[in-house]
Formats: C-alpha cells, structure tokens, sequence
C-alpha cells in the first residue's frame, strides 16, 4: 500500500461497522467465498501478524505500519 488514501480505502473496506477497527468477522466477510480449512488457517495467521497487540482487533495504525514494513523490505 503506497499511500495513507489507499490504506484509509482499503481499511474502511474492511471496517463494515465504521467503528475504527476490524474484527476477525468483518475480516472474513470481506474475503471471497467459500474458505476452506487450509484457507482459513492462513487468514487466521495473516490476521494474528496485522493484530499486532493480539487485542482481536487491527486498527489502521496497525495496517501503517504493516504497510511501512513492507515498503522497507521492498527497498
């Protein structure tokens, strides 16, 4: 994710409740059907690694800073 916008759009995406977080449920609604087991697994542990705080919820600070990590790597 290049931009603060495009992080923004994608977490409101997510946010179906627009209060600021993304639970594992709005997570998961958004990701396309069916999840098999395998599949689920790997959201789960995609989850875990956003939710840095283990609190059940990611933030959008949370997807920043994924987001900067992953831009650091890139260089």
């Amino acid at each position: 994710l290049k931009t603060n916008e495009a992080i923004k759009s994608l977490f409101e995406q997510f946010d179906t409740t627009r209060n600021g977080q993304i639970d594992l449920q709005e997570f998961l609604k958004q990701l396309r059907p069916p999840v098999s087991e395998r599949r689920q697994k790997a959201i789960w542990n995609l989850f875990e690694t956003i939710d840095m705080n283990h609190d059940g919820v990611i933030t959008m600070q949370a997807l920043k800073v994924i987001s900067d990590l992953d831009a650091r790597r890139a260089t």
